[in-house]
């Protein structure tokens, strides 16, 4: 899978319906990339219909087929509703080159850091600090340092173009 593309899938699903990306990224949607371009397909409304759809399994986590079944059901109803003047749009050529995006880095880290914020607070919340191994929060401690010194360096990479 082409990561442009799903990149781009979640940013038209995020103009559609914002509440739907952090949950997909998380991990709380477990959603292929075909099925979240697929998601990316349909309306705002349909978008939401599949959210709450999946919501009423009130499972921590929904699961690949779950989340298949809901797109394609959704899908299956916007198709059957669809005119024939509509149709559906084509999936572009492997020989259409797509045009130079100069913000398709900064949209796709943009796009990964609320699931790093989620695995972050997650672990924070769930874990009893009290039971884990020196060794472990070494190298915890050791990689938020690093990931702290980033993201210094990328916020003063930006000041400096501004």
């Amino acid at each position: 899978m082409n990561y442009a593309i799903y990149t781009r899938a979640l940013e038209t699903i995020g103009q559609k319906a914002p509440e739907m990306v952090p949950k997909i990224l998380s991990g709380r949607y477990k959603i292929s990339h075909k099925n979240v371009v697929d998601l990316a397909l349909l309306t705002s409304d349909e978008i939401k219909k599949v959210g709450r759809r999946i919501e009423r399994s009130q499972q921590p986590f929904v699961q690949y087929n779950s989340t298949r079944q809901e797109i394609q059901n959704t899908m299956g109803q916007a198709s059957s509703n669809d005119s024939p003047s509509n149709p559906s749009p084509s999936n572009p050529s492997v020989k259409d080159m797509p045009a130079f995006d100069p913000d398709a880095e900064i949209t796709a880290l943009t796009l990964t850091i609320p699931s790093w914020a989620s695995s972050i607070k997650r672990t924070r919340t769930n874990t009893d600090f009290d039971r884990i191994s020196n060794y472990a929060k070494d190298k915890l401690t050791e990689t938020l340092i690093d990931l702290q010194h980033t993201i210094s360096k990328m916020l003063s990479a930006i000041k400096e173009e501004e």
